[in-house]
């Protein structure tokens, strides 16, 4: 039973940027913990996982590794943020983007304090298992003309976008896991012109893909040992898990969504691209990840690691065969 409040008894707070497009990409966090297994309010269990055990078992085949009986089901389900800036930045990384997103206050815009109005009133009108209904309002929709005054200029998004060395639309890390910035992944989407919904699914697939290498075993039970995964050159983590995401969204319809996002990427996200037409590749790539997880040393003896040198050598080697 809902205990209904008088709309006096909290004051109606300024709607900050992060409240709107929290708000404004509600539904795409639902679509994305639907498919990949999330924790949403009121989402039936039943329908979550639809494509979990899909991207697992294509990952799987791909990779020539399998996950241990101990990583279950709930360690491959991604935490959800609508985090626009990390709460703690390093200078190291990506302060255009924080820059560009914490100098927006959109309190004082008389629109948008009534817009929070309302909301913040139907908040407390609500029950706890009712969803939030959006008032029609155009001030959610991030292609006005107020929105694009007030938060970016046109193509500065992409632009911070490659600027960025930090794991801006997903991270996998070995304490928390998975984890989706459902917001900014809504905003680069739209202003790539794909679906956040497959943009969302590429972000799921390449996280997975960073677990896959860490914690997947191989034939012999071998795994990647964690100080070693930790520590080994962007380079090298970044383009296994980006050569594998491009094989298994090859054909899908998160492809297109995955070429959009890759025009706008550093080069630790896009130097896997000299892979794609050697012959033999996969298998020679599948070959230097096991080595250098079987090193049990971290690969970052150089700046780029060695994963792309032991691949050229073993594509230079089965040229020179008979």
């Amino acid at each position: 039973m809902s205990i209904r409040r008088p709309l006096s008894a909290s004051p109606a707070s300024p709607l900050s940027l992060n409240d709107l497009l929290a708000i404004r990409y509600g539904s795409l966090h639902r679509e994305l913990a639907d498919a990949c297994g999330g924790t949403p309010p009121a989402l039936p269990k039943s329908s979550r996982r639809k494509l979990q055990k899909e991207y697992v078992d294509l990952l799987s085949r791909h990779m020539g590794l399998s996950l241990p009986p101990h990583v279950k089901g709930r360690d491959l389900a991604p935490i959800f943020s609508a985090d626009l800036v990390r709460r703690q930045v390093d200078d190291s990384e990506c302060e255009g983007w924080d820059h560009l997103m914490r100098r927006i206050e959109l309190s004082g815009h008389p629109d948008l304090e009534r817009l929070g109005h309302i909301l913040r009133h139907q908040e407390m009108e609500r029950s706890s298992d009712e969803p939030l209904r959006l008032p029609d309002s155009p001030l959610l929709d991030p292609a006005t003309p107020i929105l694009r005054q007030l938060w970016i200029e046109e193509g500065e998004l992409l632009e911070r976008l490659g600027d960025c060395e930090m794991d801006l639309l997903g991270t996998y890390s070995v304490e928390h896991g998975i984890t989706l910035y459902y917001v900014r992944i809504g905003l680069v989407a739209e202003e790539l012109g794909v679906s956040p919904f497959a943009l969302g699914l590429v972000v799921y697939l390449h996280e997975l893909a960073h677990l896959f290498s860490h914690r997947g075993v191989d034939r012999d039970s071998s795994d990647w040992d964690t100080d070693c995964f930790q520590n080994s050159s962007t380079y090298t983590l970044e383009s296994i898990a980006q050569w594998y995401t491009f094989l298994v969204v090859a054909g899908r319809d998160e492809e297109t969504a995955f070429h959009a996002l890759l025009r706008g990427q550093s080069e630790p996200y896009t130097a896997f691209r000299v892979w794609r037409h050697e012959p033999l590749i996969r298998e020679y790539v599948r070959m230097a990840m096991i080595e250098i997880r079987r090193s049990y040393m971290a690969d970052n003896a150089k700046p780029k690691g060695s994963l792309f040198e032991r691949v050229r050598q073993l594509v230079k080697f089965s040229k020179e065969l008979p």
